[in-house]
């Protein structure tokens, strides 16, 4: 795609997030007040979070308890690799905001929708978190639905810069806003065959489950994790 192209589709976006539709208004992050959010983490404690492994005998997937911890009103990941940071109370329909920073050659995500047992991506869906600022989305590229669906923009920001993103679960519907621009929007509803490594169809995947932050062997830190039930 040139490069024109994609700047004025991030252009014609914007103006449309920011006023020209009144739907990408409700969505869209810092386009409307914050009623009905509530504080899940606020960098001073990991009250009502837990530190999960990955269930396996293999040496690395040892529990560690320092692989999240807290760093300037943030929570930080160390990069064991296995680890999840995952929030107790299991969710079904919300809005989540949160904002995140990677490092150079992150590679992270965010995964909803999770069972108590197993690897999160596989009994749920994540959102994909990497270093690709400038690069073409893609179905392994930052706000994608991991291996499934590919975001129409990728405005992610550079390493060190913090990234705002807004996910909508309401019922199948699955809606991704990145720093401002709605970047997904899927219905799970549609998707009756499994897709790429995973081998279950995501029509039948359950509609309540956790929410887990990634630990993929990089760094990466989050901040202001909100949450509004619906």
């Amino acid at each position: 795609m040139r490069g024109d192209a994609v700047g004025l589709g991030l252009a014609v976006t914007a103006l449309l997030v920011t006023g020209g539709c009144a739907a990408d208004r409700v969505l869209g992050t810092g386009t409307r007040e914050d009623e009905g959010f509530v504080t899940i983490f606020d960098g001073k404690s990991m009250d009502g979070w837990e530190i999960i492994v990955e269930p396996g005998n293999e040496p690395e997937k040892k529990w560690r308890a320092d692989a999240f911890y807290l760093e300037d009103g943030a929570l930080a990941c160390r990069g064991y690799g296995f680890h999840w940071f995952r929030y107790k109370e299991p969710l079904s329909d919300c809005v989540l905001r949160l904002e995140f920073k990677i490092a150079k050659d992150t590679n992270s995500g965010i995964c909803l929708r999770s069972q108590e047992k197993g690897a999160p991506p596989f009994t749920g869906f994540e959102i994909q978190i990497a270093d690709d600022v400038g690069k073409d989305p893609h179905k392994h590229g930052t706000a994608a639905i991991y291996d499934v669906v590919t975001p129409m923009y990728n405005p992610s920001r550079p390493v060190g810069q913090w990234n705002e993103m807004e996910i909508t679960l309401k019922g199948s519907l699955v809606v991704v806003v990145l720093n401002g621009l709605k970047v997904i929007d899927t219905d799970f509803s549609k998707l009756t065959r499994p897709i790429g490594k995973f081998d279950f169809a995501y029509a039948n995947m359950p509609r309540s489950g956790y929410l887990t932050l990634q630990d993929h062997w990089t760094p990466i830190w989050y901040r202001n994790i909100r949450l509004k039930r619906l």
